[in-house]
């Protein structure tokens, strides 16, 4: 937060407060205040990986770890994201196309929607079993060992996807039904709660995703029994 915000004044120092008047140093920014969020998402799911894998409780500074194991999570991470976002273009390039010869532009968003970004999710989470064994230490459990170990499950991991958007969707509703109820009461205070409700809702849904990660490496991998 306080990196996100320190960028977020030097672009309007820089803009002069008008950051849609310079497009690309805006992008830039908000490009690296993303990575600086998946570095710092990377740092708490190594923890938290360790944490459920190994009962690894981080002391002192290893809470803020930045160490060699979390390079290297965040650099799969942003693998995986990018394969995953191809995978999305080209699920979505033909439906697309399909949509103009229909005259129908909406039926590629809501084709993609509902084709493109189930599949997309699911190799996501099918590839990212890597992550929680990047956590643990270990170098010889590649992206191909994490697809072979989830062989089979594409439904059940699926439905592993939905249940996650269900329960965003669920946490967002939330968040704006608070919003509007305390809107009643003035702009500044709907707005404050606004961001506080922001700030606990992504944490649940970030720890909740990592824990998504952990289980599944848990079962496929060391075979546990959830």
């Amino acid at each position: 937060m306080p990196v996100s915000l320190s960028l977020y004044f030097l672009l309007a120092l820089a803009t002069g407060g008008k950051p849609d008047a310079n497009p690309g140093l805006d992008f830039s920014i908000t490009l690296l205040i993303g990575a600086v969020a998946i570095l710092a998402a990377s740092s708490i799911a190594v923890n938290w990986h360790r944490y459920i894998l190994r009962d690894e409780v981080p002391r002192g500074i290893k809470a803020l770890r930045l160490d060699d194991v979390v390079w290297r999570y965040f650099g799969n991470m942003l693998l995986i994201m990018v394969s995953v976002m191809a995978v999305l273009i080209v699920i979505a390039m033909p439906l697309n196309l399909i949509a103009v010869f229909a005259q129908s532009p909406g039926l590629g968003l809501v084709s993609t929607l509902f084709v493109g970004v189930p599949i997309a999710g699911t190799l996501f989470l099918r590839l990212a079993i890597k992550l929680p064994a990047i956590a643990l230490g270990r170098t010889d459990f590649s992206m191909r060992d994490a697809w072979q170990a989830s062989e089979g499950n594409s439904l059940a991991i699926l439905l592993v996807f939905i249940l996650n958007i269900l329960l965003a969707l669920g946490v967002i509703g939330v968040v704006f039904a608070i919003h509007a109820l305390l809107s009643l009461f003035g702009a500044l205070i709907a707005t404050a709660a606004e961001i506080m409700l922001e700030l606990v809702a992504n944490w649940i849904l970030m720890i909740f995703g990592i824990t998504i990660l952990t289980s599944l490496y848990g079962f496929f991998v060391q075979h546990r029994d959830f």
